[in-house]
């Protein structure tokens, strides 16, 4: 607890008739995704049996009405534009727009300029019967419409501009609304996705992770680029693009149709394209943007594996404690492993440097048994997952001891070493259900303590040093300890575990008087000492003592703990913040403090006070009338407290109590004779009763 706040809930709970007694003065010193692609989720597509698109007229569309000048005045904001309606034009007929083949679509797209609220059109004449994909670039407000006759045809993704649309053979009209105020400029391509469709469509090297990427260029924001691939009804696929440069790319699967199969993102979050029952003749199609010259050439590679039972994995096995992380077997970013117990596991890749990372867990089917971001997994014995990664992959049964340590001393340092990055060393704990845990540690490592079932233990702990843990769960417990930075350091660790519900043995910690130089206790640091521990004998304390904690030589960072010997903590101080505590401490039972240091020559010295009415090294000081004259001194050293026994002749006078001096650097605390705050270390004065002395 901060000391105002803990000042404060004392001074709440002093609702006693005693004077202030001690007084202590404190001579402190103050100190967005580009328009014109589809690269968002996107809905279901409609199943094949879903209604027929409207059917397409085989006559030569009407001519297009052209825009004259709005008769809407310019606006004086930059709100939404509304269209507003063309007048008729039946002097131009909409241009033909012809069908584009996959891969570069040539002399077949079509560029428009629209002014602001206008609309141009471009006749379409289908050929064949299936999906097409419309794709346009350029200006982000103009909105494409395409219609068969009258009726407007429903497409895939008009949200996004470009769109999948079902069509029947016949002639359609396509009409592109400007809904900017400045003038449009747009290029326009519609492109056949049906395996009848002209263009190159070369097929994947193969579906196992063992195979090969597919390689092509790109054909720019205007064109689709093929690849076929093998592949059963009911089988997961996934397919990953990456350019070689920067730039927007976009694939999707689709039959020999041309119907896109699945959407960007599954409803239910699996990976993958589950191939519909009936489909045949796969591919992927791609939209590969412009490189940053503005060459559509975009080098890309193009990976299509299928998850569900896959083939070309490395067969990695379970992990053993304090063993390096297996890296054999081929790099194909596919391991599989096979648990010999059912259970919780912890999975983890585990790159080059040895830095762990979660992932995901995949069952044969190709659909999650585990997310990267779950905190383990529960896995059948018997039964085959898959990881997807490159790295190194660490299955840990959360049950396992095998290769843990045994022979754990309390409250001696134990030193470990890594045999090599990203190893996880595990120590069996000589400790039983129900007692209290304090780890110390070089601070150079991820401690985490398991039961015998392999249930996480101290999950609520705020750091393992501050002996707040209880074991609970199943004894025996264990220990895993992993390299928190591999890139810092060495390969070695220390730590020292302590059972703190019990007396320890840790050097005396005497109580000071107050003083210009109070007696201190001192932890040393460095040469591979990184903590200390000090103990209050249960005959030597009061109920109530001010600790302190500094920074002495070497200028180290240290925190402390006070715990009793049935593990209740008092407090904690921090010689970078909280430098200080009042600590109520048991009566009859001896304290030990925690003192956690770095591995750095320092040292740490440590101040307690007894600051109930028998505080030691106090200056009597009688309270005078108001109006008399004020107490002076010299204050001490910043940081180090004088303590002021303040008298009166009657219980139930109130003091007016404050501290001044010229640079205001002085504090004042005050406290009753049980050693609870009635003055608050912030506060600017204060009035208290109760006592005469």
């Amino acid at each position: 607890m901060p000391n105002s706040a803990r000042s404060r809930t004392r001074s709440r709970r002093s609702g006693r008739s005693h004077l202030l007694i001690p007084a202590l003065l404190a001579a402190l010193l103050g100190s967005a995704i580009p328009a014109g692609t589809a690269l968002a989720a996107t809905p279901t597509p409609p199943a094949a049996n879903s209604a027929p698109a409207p059917q397409p007229s085989t006559t030569d569309p009407a001519p297009e009405p052209t825009v004259s000048e709005p008769t809407a005045p310019e606006p004086s904001a930059p709100t939404e534009p509304t269209p507003t309606a063309d007048p008729t034009d039946t002097t131009a007929p909409c241009p033909a727009l012809p069908l584009a083949p996959i891969g570069k679509p040539g002399d077949a797209v079509r560029q428009v300029t629209i002014e602001s609220q206008g609309t141009a059109c471009l006749t379409v004449t289908v050929e064949r019967p299936g999906t097409h994909r419309l794709l346009i670039d350029g200006s982000h407000d103009t909105y494409p419409r395409l219609y068969a006759g009258e009726d407007e045809v429903t497409c895939q993704d008009w949200q996004y501009k470009d769109a999948w649309c079902d069509l029947a053979a016949g002639r359609y009209t396509l009409k592109l609304t400007n809904h900017d105020w400045s003038e449009a400029r747009n290029e326009v391509a519609l492109v056949p996705l049906m395996a009848t469709a002209p263009g190159d469509c070369p097929a994947v090297p193969g579906t196992g992770y063992a195979t090969a990427p597919a390689t092509g260029t790109g054909a720019g924001p205007l064109g689709v680029v093929c690849h076929s691939f093998t592949a059963a009804p009911g089988e997961r696929i996934t397919t990953e693009l990456r350019r070689v440069t920067s730039g927007d790319s976009f694939a999707w699967i689709s039959d020999a149709t041309g119907r896109r199969l699945c959407v960007e993102r599954n409803q239910d979050g699996s990976e993958g394209c589950v191939l519909p029952e009936g489909t045949e003749g796969h591919r992927v199609y791609a939209v590969v943007g412009d490189q940053e010259n503005g060459s559509p050439d975009a080098p890309y590679t193009l990976k299509v594996r299928r998850l569900s039972d896959p083939a070309g994995c490395a067969v990695v096995a379970p992990s053993v404690y304090g063993t390096a992380p297996d890296r054999a077997g081929p790099a194909t970013g596919c391991k599989t492993f096979t648990p010999s117990v059912s259970g919780r596991y912890d999975v983890r890749s585990v790159d080059e440097e040895g830095y762990r990372g979660n992932v995901s867990v995949y069952h044969r089917d190709g659909t999650y048994a585990c997310r990267s971001y779950e905190g383990f997994c529960t896995l059948t014995a018997g039964t085959a997952y898959t990881v997807l990664t490159d790295d190194a992959v660490q299955v840990f049964g959360r049950t396992s001891t095998e290769g843990c340590v045994s022979g754990v001393a309390l409250a001696v340092a134990h030193r470990g070493t890594f045999s090599a990055p990203g190893e996880v060393d595990c120590l069996n704990l000589p400790l039983p259900q129900g007692a209290h845990l304090a780890v110390q540690s070089d601070l150079s490592t991820d401690i985490k303590v398991y039961d015998a079932t392999g249930a996480e233990q101290c999950l609520y702990t705020t750091n393992l040093w501050d002996a707040t843990c209880t074991l609970g769960g199943t004894a025996p417990y264990r220990l895993t300890v992993v390299d928190e930075d591999p890139t810092e350091g060495g390969d070695g660790y220390g730590l020292v575990v302590h059972r703190t519900d019990v007396p320890s043995a840790c050097p005396a910690f005497t109580a000071a008087e107050f003083a210009a130089n109070p007696a201190r206790s001192v932890v040393r640091t460095g040469n591979g000492v990184f903590a200390g521990c000090l103990t209050i004998p249960a005959t030597a304390h009061s109920a109530s003592e001010l600790f302190q904690i500094a920074k002495g030589a070497g200028g180290s960072s240290a925190e402390a703990v006070v715990v009793d010997a049935k593990g209740r903590v008092s407090c904690e101080i921090r010689n970078y913040y909280g430098t200080f505590s009042v600590c109520d401490l048991t009566p009859g039972l001896a304290h030990t403090v925690l003192v956690q240091g770095r591995d750095l020559p320092a040292e740490t010295p440590l101040t307690r006070h007894d600051v109930t009415s028998t505080a030691r090294g106090c200056v009597t000081t009688p309270a005078v009338a108001v109006g008399g004259p004020s107490t002076g001194g010299v204050p001490s050293a910043p940081g180090t407290f004088r303590c002021h026994r303040v008298t009166t002749s009657a219980a139930g006078d109130t003091l007016h109590l404050d501290a001044r001096d010229t640079n205001d650097s002085v504090r004042l605390m005050a406290l009753d004779a049980k050693g609870d705050a009635v003055c608050d270390y912030f506060a600017k004065g204060c009035a208290v009763t109760g006592s005469a002395a």
